[in-house]
């Protein structure tokens, strides 16, 4: 730090000297100098107090990431366990061919700082004879299924026992479960603490197929069961999440 104060001293002294320098650049350079100066000593010595630090810092900062890991790792292994269960659960109750969890995250920003949202199909479950679908729905714009979104936050679900009646709400929508075969569809939100819209629960049928009140409860309860889960925070025993615990 010295050597580097020297180093700045002398050019200083050096840029004083020449000569086609003016009074008034001289005046100009020692007022800078005399307010510019020491902030940049400052500063540059707390960058390298960092830079000096930085190997005994990452270490920590790396460990203490690890353990957080280590100890949530479990508990996550089982929540997503406990959730394919339930949508295992759901699927046979209703007589389904695909029950999943749909999420929202944030995935970026525009050139106004605001969010854009998307969303990641993060739990499915299916018999064998289906096709799984999970892997084309991580990281879509909210913007296709923007439409059922926006009904569910209103009304917090939707059942279609006919997809057809979907266009109404969101013709996007519609088209992407015509596209998929899906002939009924059964749609819940999961919703947080201050009723905000954080993801969906979705039943499909490739059957046309109307359930009856004691099936539609059945669906409600399971996912009431899977919200507890979703919203089950890092390190808590999943096996004890329900939506009184939060």
């Amino acid at each position: 730090m010295d050597k580097l104060v020297e180093e700045m001293l002398s050019a200083l002294i050096k840029f004083m000297t020449l000569p086609n320098v003016t009074t008034t650049d001289k005046i100009m350079v020692i007022l800078v100098s005399v307010f510019a100066v020491p902030y940049l000593v400052y500063m540059t010595t707390k960058i390298y107090k960092f830079s000096k630090d930085l190997p005994n810092i990452l270490p920590k900062w790396h460990d203490k990431k690890k353990v957080q890991l280590q100890m949530n790792f479990p508990s996550n292994i089982l929540r997503n366990k406990l959730i394919q269960s339930a949508l295992e659960k759901m699927v046979f109750e209703a007589s389904a061919s695909r029950a999943y969890v749909l999420q929202f995250h944030n995935g970026g920003e525009n050139i106004k700082g605001i969010p854009f949202i998307k969303f990641s199909v993060t739990n499915e479950w299916c018999p064998i004879s289906v096709k799984p679908d999970m892997q084309n729905y991580l990281g879509v714009p909210l913007g296709i299924f923007a439409g059922l979104s926006y009904q569910v936050m209103k009304s917090k679900k939707l059942y279609f026992g006919d997809v057809e009646d979907m266009q109404r709400f969101d013709s996007g929508s519609y088209a992407i479960f015509k596209a998929k075969n899906v002939k009924s569809a059964y749609i819940s939100g999961v919703f947080d603490l201050q009723e905000s819209l954080i993801g969906l629960v979705i039943l499909e049928h490739y059957e046309k197929t109307v359930l009856d009140e004691d099936e539609l409860f059945a669906f409600e309860r399971t996912v009431g069961i899977i919200s507890g889960l979703v919203m089950c925070k890092d390190g808590q025993d999943p096996s004890t999440c329900n939506m009184n615990d939060h």
